[in-house]
């Protein structure tokens, strides 16, 4: 699973590479969990939740058990990885058409080459 999302943040690049990288370094999720989380985001935590939830819908097309890997292994507590959904919903948000009803896969570019 890690590789797969250290791949895809990486064709995303900037800021999204950078943090799927640092959430997913350690092997296991930011020490803070939910609290530290929960703390960090303070009054916009609901609205991280509501941006990150799509994203990880697209995220379990790609990369099948997704959703059931991010609960079991608790990275959907994870500031890092929150901010990380954040910043493909945003990413992603630039390449939507209006017409869409939510993000696919489809709406992911293609890998950019270094």
């Amino acid at each position: 699973m890690v590789p797969e999302l250290i791949r895809i943040g990486d064709a995303m690049g900037g800021k999204i590479s950078l943090l799927m990288r640092a959430a997913l370094e350690k092997g296991e999720p930011y020490g803070g969990g939910l609290e530290e989380a929960i703390k960090y985001f303070g009054q916009h935590f609901e609205a991280v939740l509501a941006l990150s939830a799509p994203v990880a819908v697209a995220l379990d097309e790609m990369v099948p058990g997704f959703r059931v890997w991010i609960e079991k292994t608790k990275f959907q507590e994870d500031k890092f990885m929150l901010m990380a959904l954040v910043e493909i919903a945003n990413y992603l948000a630039q390449y939507r058409r209006p017409s869409d009803a939510r993000i696919r896969p489809d709406n992911f570019p293609p890998p950019r080459h270094h």
